[in-house]
């Protein structure tokens, strides 16, 4: 059978459970005395999953200069993406808005018995308007006293503060406000009661609520992508709904190359879609030849060490909807997964040395026209275990590096907040405090960003190097084939 390495998979969810414990902390208790110790733990969960993670996937490639690679990214790494950024974002604005809130204000009346009650604007001192989006808002420094009902006896109390409304404040107004009752002399915070009562007694504030739904909405979107996609093996339903289709086709990878392959698309311009350049194992069998594209992501060097020269199985499904194709129309480009025949060495986890890779490979409605049988059986039932080459995808330490930079930034710029850094109450002042919240998010893109440009650089370096497939429509007027390129059996065209 098809088997995963399920210590990954544990280290990278409690990764992910550090990380949305983190969020929830802040959620919790917006504000706390520095250095938050709490998000301090959730970070060592996350920095001790990770470092765990590194470590098991880490070795040394064996073709090359003998640089090492490290494992990089799941099948799912888009939609995981898509679910890191918005709980990134979120995590990063609670991180920031808490620190920007820990005023040695708040720490002083919080320490002399803090209260939440309306009180009256009773003179306004300056009005400033400035417009927030599409939103025009004042903020207006104002003197205030406890409401009717809520000053007690005696002289009432006059305390000053800022307060942000949608029109500019007058005399008379009611407004919240968080003070001491017992020590005026602090001032007193103004602004929405559930965000008052939010800096003294914990809970969610407005902003909080807010980042809540936004955290559960993506989370709920990746459970149900992965509920409805749950078989991320995409040839396992199909083998074992039509057992009749499968087909298998002893191969020999001859060499890595990269390349694009089409994809017949009636909804895009011309009606076809062209890949991006990703790699390839170029299979051959007997003087056939086809290209097998697999995962944009794999490193094509550890690819060549770990599949250059060996032997094994391409399996696929027959298409029998009946239309007609060409024998090697490009449009016709299926799923396959290539189980390499077992080694003679094991690694140290006692794995037999076979090992699977997904792909994609074009050819006719027989799928990609090499001699090939019915398929006694699937890999998906064999007797034996197979495990991918490598668990999650590979990247070069020259492409993935940027990669690696931005998330410990990112990583770093956490640590620092938690530590009191860019807050009032801590250390650093408000310029480091919005030098570090868009290093909390921005740094990781960025790295993304750099490393998808690596890695596209390496492939066309490749692809040049190796004679690689570059397909254009062949529907497009003037096509000709790039020149110095020999055609092969296996292009598609």
């Amino acid at each position: 059978m098809i088997r995963r390495d399920l210590t990954l998979r544990a280290a990278t969810a409690l990764a992910w459970l550090g990380v949305l414990a983190f969020a929830a902390c802040l959620l919790v208790r917006s504000v706390a005395p520095y250095p938050r110790w709490d998000l301090l733990a959730c970070l060592l969960v996350v920095a001790a999953a990770s470092a765990y993670w590194l470590a098991r996937v880490r070795r040394v490639a064996g073709g090359g200069d003998g640089e090492r690679v490290r494992y990089w990214w799941p099948r799912r790494r888009v939609v995981g993406v898509c679910l890191a950024v918005p709980v990134l974002f979120a995590a990063a604005l609670l991180a920031g808005v808490g620190a920007d809130s820990a005023t040695t204000q708040l720490q002083r009346i919080t320490a002399d018995g803090p209260a939440v009650a309306p009180v009256e604007i009773v003179k306004v001192h300056d009005v400033r308007k400035y417009s927030d989006q599409s939103k025009v808002r004042y903020r207006s420094e104002v003197t205030v006293t406890p409401a009717e009902g809520e000053a007690g006896s005696g002289r009432p109390q006059r305390m000053r503060g800022e307060v942000e409304l949608r029109q500019p404040a007058e005399a008379g107004d009611l407004v919240w406000g968080l003070y001491a009752p017992d020590a005026p002399q602090h001032g007193v915070v103004l602004g929405p009661e559930e965000d008052l009562k939010a800096l003294v007694g914990g809970g969610p504030s407005m902003l909080g609520r807010v980042s809540l739904v936004f955290i559960g909405l993506s989370v709920l979107g990746y459970a149900a992508v992965a509920l409805f996609t749950r078989n991320s093996q995409p040839l396992a339903a199909s083998f074992g709904e039509a057992p009749d289709r499968v087909r298998c086709a002893r191969v020999r990878v001859a060499a890595v190359t990269a390349g694009r392959h089409l994809r017949h698309n009636p909804k895009a311009k011309g009606g076809w879609d062209r890949s991006d350049l990703r790699p390839a194992l170029r299979l051959t069998a007997g003087e056939e030849s086809r290209e097998l594209f697999v995962d944009r992501c794999l490193e094509p060097r550890v690819l060549a060490a770990e599949a250059e020269g060996r032997t094994g199985a391409l399996y696929w499904t027959a298409d029998v909807s009946g239309e007609p194709t060409a024998p090697d129309d490009p449009a016709c480009v299926g799923s396959a997964v290539l189980v390499l025949d077992g080694g003679t060495d094991g690694d140290a986890d006692g794995e037999d040395g076979r090992r699977y890779v997904y792909g994609e490979v074009s050819g006719g409605s027989d799928g990609p026209n090499l001699p090939s049988d019915a398929a006694s059986g699937s890999p998906y039932e064999a007797a034996g275990p197979v495990y991918a080459i490598g668990p999650y995808a590979v990247w070069h330490p020259g492409s993935f590096r940027p990669a690696t930079v931005g998330l410990a930034v990112a990583f770093l710029a956490a640590v620092l907040l938690t530590t009191g850094a860019g807050a009032e109450s801590g250390y650093g002042g408000s310029v480091l405090l919005w030098a570090l919240v868009p290093l909390f998010v921005a740094a990781p893109a960025a790295g993304l960003m750099l490393t998808a440009r690596r890695v596209t650089a390496r492939l066309r370096e490749l692809q040049r190097s190796t004679d690689g497939a570059e397909v254009r429509d062949p529907r497009s007027e003037g096509e000709t084939r790039p020149s110095g390129r020999r055609p092969r059996a296996g292009d598609v065209s």
